[in-house]
């Protein structure tokens, strides 16, 4: 077992992305982060559910994505979008709304005391409506230089 002061010393010569933290195991486990799913044609029913995420204009559900036993946070939430089309509309799409999330993952394991690295994984925080793009519009109000 180290003490803190040696753990302090050991800190200062772990790069950037390296943490070090108190282990109850040496196992080490890696991780990938699962791919979310791919989009159906057509749209549950919203009206009739009581879930919030399937009344939404852009249903979804949750997929909890295992980052490994020595991972902080273990699991890690992720949307998944039902529609390609927004509900009620012909022409507005659904979009995935992706955020990074800081993992830390156990690489090392040695005396009680655990090394980290840090990674960033993307997930589907949520489901958007977009409409479609629209090409440029010249502004035919603005002053023309002279």
């Amino acid at each position: 077992m180290i003490s803190l002061a040696q753990a302090n010393v050991l800190r200062n010569n772990l790069s950037s992305s390296q943490y070090i933290g108190l282990a109850p195991d040496g196992g080490v486990r890696e991780t990938t982060l699962a791919a979310s799913g791919s989009h159906p044609a057509s749209c549950p029913e919203p009206l009739n559910s009581v879930a919030l995420n399937l009344r939404a204009i852009c249903p979804l559900k949750w997929e909890f994505i295992d980052n490994g036993r020595g991972s902080k946070p273990r699991y890690t939430k992720s949307a998944i979008c039902l529609c390609n089309k927004c509900a009620g509309s012909t022409t507005n799409t659904c979009q995935e709304e992706r955020r990074s999330v800081p993992v830390l993952r156990r690489v090392r394991s040695e005396n009680g005391l655990a090394t980290y690295e840090r990674e960033v994984h993307i997930v589907t925080v949520g489901c958007k409506c977009v409409r479609p793009a629209e090409p440029p519009v010249a502004d035919h109000n603005l002053p023309y230089l002279q």
